[in-house]
């Protein structure tokens, strides 16, 4: 590990969502919510249900719930809180002699992608604290620092932060190939997926 440390020239981040995101913390607890609604309205149904349809029913719910698709959905979930990024930077450890980069995006009407269109109004309507945004995250978190947690790594990743400019583009811009299936006539007119 020290000798693959000691060839760390740079740490880069892309529209980075290490301080979260508040599609993640909106989504966390609407996720809590359907699981509490979901117990509610097949508790319904317990009192007319024989024994074996019940235990039929619930180790299907189990298998589920603990799929590794399942896992890895509600782990990626919370991690990208804005609680689980906290958790992350107070306990992460980074090599101090490497300068950090990040790329920020914030999107304007003619950059952003029509299938993104509705995940940014919800983020919009998510956020009171900004309203400048790439689409998943907004400008203010997108650093290549901490900014919920006050700590020694926190401090030196500030110092070592080398403060990019704010890019006119969306938090998908690096895709190419994997969302033309989702380009549309207009995106492909305005270059919206075309690398700056």
């Amino acid at each position: 590990q020290r000798r693959l440390v000691d060839t760390l020239r740079c740490r880069q981040l892309l529209f980075s969502a290490a301080n979260g995101s508040a599609h993640a913390t909106g989504g966390s607890s609407k996720l809590l919510r359907a699981l509490i609604d979901g117990e509610r309205f097949f508790k319904r149904f317990q009192a007319s249900m024989s024994n074996a349809t019940q235990r039929l029913a619930l180790d299907f719910l189990q298998n589920l719930l603990s799929s590794r698709i399942a896992f890895a959905f509600f782990g990626s979930v919370q991690s990208l809180t804005h609680e689980g990024a906290r958790r992350m930077w107070r306990d992460s450890q980074h090599c101090h002699a490497v300068p950090t980069t990040s790329m920020i995006g914030v999107v304007e009407p003619h950059t952003m992608p029509e299938c993104l269109q509705m995940l940014s109004k919800v983020l919009l309507e998510q956020m009171d604290y900004s309203c400048k945004q790439d689409t998943q995250v907004a400008e203010e978190e997108a650093l290549a620092h901490p900014i919920g947690v006050n700590n020694r790594n926190s401090v030196m990743l500030r110092m070592s932060d080398m403060r990019s400019a704010v890019q006119r583009t969306h938090h998908w811009s690096p895709l190419k190939e994997e969302v033309i299936f989702l380009e549309t006539e207009r995106d492909v007119d305005a270059a919206v997926f075309d690398p700056p």
